[in-house]
């Protein structure tokens, strides 16, 4: 009964994330789109390497000490809230020294990296602004880590209502009173303020509900954090090329409206991906759970996150010329190369975020880290021979050659994670799980060919109708065949009822 109490709260759980993804993905994809139109490919490409630079310092000042927090406070908070708290005070001390050192880092690199690295001066003050928001989303993203914790996700969902509207809503308030010379500095200080807002709110909840984490605690073993955390910040330094390689490069070699181009790609592909991105909720869950039961659940998430998953890859590719032009605007049509390609990298992300949190929750980071390594070299060799081979031809293909390499790189992780599970957690992660939707996916998309093959154009509504039709195509195709069984879907039902004991 317990069991099955914890497999239906973590399902409601993983509903709150994705609702709160949800918010997160659809209000970024809104504000990509606000700042696409207005700014423009070319100075929407500077900003988007100066805000990719400064996701890279956000890294280093994250080193995956909210991961680790939350894997030892949670693990301790039900049998000895003392040392918990003793967790919590000593990883807060080390992340606030970090984030202090890297976002005045970021603020003497800054003209180096504008002018001598990249040969854009224009990113010079964006990254001086950036460099505060680097400071205050840092600190904002450890304490929002308390509603995981807590295991009350729905306070996500209100946590990212708030920074997402904040950040829209200033946005257009710069677009409205600002001269357009001054929208790229004016966004920034808009982020920022939406930040400190956000913060507030995860500082209020913290006070509420889990003072206790910074009154009396208990002496800690430091030298079990920092073995663990020396592996998974390894594996974040990795990630770090790994996450953010391609725009990089592309900065390096191409014109800031190219970049512009693939960050309206990436943005959508990784804000559908994202909806299903749920490893805050399964690590408290995790950590707690014994090996086969973890299998099972671990198999099943994936299973549901996988029906979702490969249509929505199918989808993308199908329809990215009508999406970019819909929301981009036809200026943007020269990322249809890169979006068909990019697409299918939902898939991938979806395996190896589940992979990953299996091997982190149960102390087997190691290997995955070594993996992510292998797999960042393979990622910049791979751009930099695609970006710079395919250039010759134009720099829309060298564009796609960034999507080439990514996505590749992304394929030869996921490969190589589900042998790794087996072996270091004795987790069986069922490839098998991507056939079904995989079968319903390829007669969804043949019903879409078909149906595009009597359009000229798709204008807002009959782009909806499209998709809605393709989604109901999808569904009938996926229950004949047997993807999911009607007890599945009572059990996925009865998770939204369930109610605290």
């Amino acid at each position: 009964m317990a069991e099955e109490s914890l497999g239906k709260k973590t399902i409601k759980n993983s509903i709150w994330n994705f609702a709160s993804s949800l918010i997160g993905r659809v209000g970024g994809f809104v504000l990509t789109i606000i700042l696409a139109r207005v700014l423009m490919p070319e100075r929407f490409g500077i900003f988007t390497l100066a805000l990719s630079i400064a996701a890279i310092f956000m890294i280093f000042a994250d080193m995956q000490i909210n991961s680790t927090m939350l894997r030892y406070v949670s693990s301790e908070i039900k049998k000895n809230k003392k040392k918990a708290a003793g967790y919590f005070k000593y990883m807060f001390k080390v992340k606030l020294s970090l984030v202090i050192i890297v976002s005045l880092l970021l603020i003497l690199l800054a003209y180096p990296i504008s002018v001598y690295m990249f040969g854009k001066s224009e990113i010079f003050p964006l990254l001086i602004l950036f460099s505060g928001f680097v400071f205050i989303s840092t600190i904002q993203g450890f304490f929002e880590n308390i509603f995981f914790l807590n295991q009350e996700v729905k306070y996500v969902f209100v946590k990212e209502n708030i920074l997402q509207f904040g950040k829209i809503g200033l946005t257009l308030l710069v677009i409205a009173v600002l001269s357009s010379s001054y929208y790229l500095m004016g966004i920034i200080v808009g982020f920022i303020l939406s930040s400190v807002i956000t913060l507030g709110f995860c500082l209020f909840y913290f006070y509420k509900k889990s003072f206790f984490l910074i009154k009396e605690s208990e002496k800690i073993n430091k030298v079990r954090i920092w073995k663990y955390l020396g592996v998974v910040a390894f594996w974040s330094f990795s990630a770090i090329f790994f996450s953010y390689v391609d725009i990089i490069m592309l900065g390096l070699f191409v014109q800031a409206a190219y970049i512009g181009y693939y960050k309206v790609v990436f943005a959508t592909v990784a804000g559908v991906a994202g909806f299903m991105t749920i490893t805050n909720v399964l690590m408290p869950i995790f950590t707690q759970m014994k090996t086969d039961r973890l299998e099972e659940i671990g198999n099943k998430i994936l299973k549901y996150m996988l029906a979702i998953a490969v249509p929505a890859s199918f989808g993308l590719m199908i329809l990215a010329n009508y999406i970019i032009k819909v929301f981009y605007g036809s200026v943007y049509l020269p990322a249809t190369l890169p979006m068909r390609i990019l697409s299918f990298l939902i898939i991938p992300i979806i395996f190896t975020n589940v992979i990953g949190t299996i091997l982190s929750a149960k102390e087997k980071p190691k290997a995955i880290a070594k993996l992510v390594v292998v797999v960042t070299i393979i990622n910049l060799i791979l751009n930099y021979i695609l970006i710079s081979s395919l250039l010759r031809i134009s720099e829309i293909w060298a564009t796609a050659g960034a999507a080439i390499a990514t996505l590749t790189s992304w394929i030869i992780y996921m490969v190589v994670a589900i042998p790794i599970a087996k072996k270091e957690a004795q987790v069986n992660i069922e490839i098998r799980n991507i056939i079904k939707p995989l079968i319903a996916s390829l007669i969804m998309g043949v019903y879409l060919i078909y149906i595009l093959s009597f359009l000229r154009d798709v204008s807002i509504g009959s782009g909806i109708f499209i998709i809605a039709s393709g989604f109901v195509v999808y569904v009938i195709s996926f229950v004949v065949i047997k993807g999911i069984s009607i007890k599945e879907i009572r059990y996925l039902l009865s998770s939204l009822r369930l109610k605290k004991r």
